[in-house]
């Protein structure tokens, strides 16, 4: 995730956000109510590259088993280009932290790609084991990853590459997925592109977009101000930085933005957000975060 300043150069929107509808479910009358069915389920736990504590990061295991634990799951990615032009699941932009191979994924066929193993390098004590080595674990297609979990909902992040916002875009298209998929940049050209191309995208604020926003909530006519986009995501960095109040937080919801922060993973952090009333909250451990959620459930009568 990125981060943003009160100079406007860390925004992070969502993460320049892009929420995108089912095509069967998708109006042209304008994206608060598309968004409303996107988010009909709870958004408040995300998973961060599916739960990178507790899977292999950013694999079809680690996607279909957090969906499988908690069909309510947000579930967050990153979007890259193979040489080949082909749309996988990976954050960093080389091979060797999650694998056994090395170098960058912009440098690798789709073939080369899948001969590495993607469960090699995770460990859930230390370096004591390697449970996931040699289990035929790859990185995945976008499109595998989108098959894997028909009807789960993904945040993606589209990493900086020429083309690549066509390319994720083609694919939601082509699987049918818009109504379930959540597309991101820190790249505001390949956001604005993804607009472009695509009308029906739900938008998360872009830098400069959500700089306003902020400006605007503080200003004389916040009652006038009219959302541009569904969705805003903040480092609690920032949140510290800007000095975000839970009442603040409270008027961005009242107009239907969606707010969510990330990524946190200690328990006290988790509590904080919880109680400032933000939509949702990414982690790298969806578990504890699940059952914080649970506990804070009135109980049934």
């Amino acid at each position: 995730m990125g981060r943003w300043s009160r100079n406007g150069i860390v925004l992070y929107a969502l993460f320049t956000t892009v929420l995108v509808m089912h095509t069967d479910l998708v109006s042209e009358e304008g994206s608060p109510a598309k968004f409303a069915v996107f988010s009909q389920r709870p958004l408040t736990c995300g998973a961060h590259r599916g739960g990178k504590s507790l899977w292999p990061e950013s694999t079809v295991l680690a996607y279909t088993s957090a969906a499988a634990k908690w069909p309510d799951i947000l579930l967050e990615g990153d979007v890259q280009l193979t040489a080949d032009g082909k749309v996988v699941l990976l954050h960093d932009g080389t091979v060797d932290r999650t694998t056994n191979g090395t170098g960058r994924i912009a440098d690798l066929t789709l073939e080369q790609v899948k001969a590495l193993d993607a469960g090699y390098r995770f460990t859930p004590d230390g370096g004591t084991t390697f449970p996931y080595r040699g289990k035929g674990i790859t990185i995945p297609l976008f499109s595998e990853v989108l098959d894997a979990i028909p009807d789960g909902r993904l945040l993606i992040e589209i990493k900086e590459r020429p083309g690549i916002a066509d390319a994720a875009v083609a694919v939601l298209r082509d699987k049918k997925a818009l109504g379930r998929v959540v597309l991101a940049s820190m790249d505001s050209d390949a956001m604005n592109q993804a607009r472009r191309i695509e009308p029906r995208l739900l938008a998360c604020y872009t830098v400069p977009e959500g700089t306003e926003m902020i400006a605007q909530l503080r200003g004389v006519d916040w009652a006038k101000y009219k959302p541009v986009a569904e969705m805003l995501a903040i480092d609690h960095h920032n949140v510290e930085e800007f000095s975000l109040k839970p009442e603040e937080i409270r008027a961005i919801r009242d107009k239907g933005i969606c707010v969510l922060v990330y990524t946190i993973n200690d328990t006290d952090l988790m509590r904080r957000y919880l109680d400032m009333g933000v939509s949702s909250i990414l982690t790298d451990r969806p578990d504890v975060l699940q059952d914080m959620v649970m506990q804070r459930q009135p109980a049934p009568h």
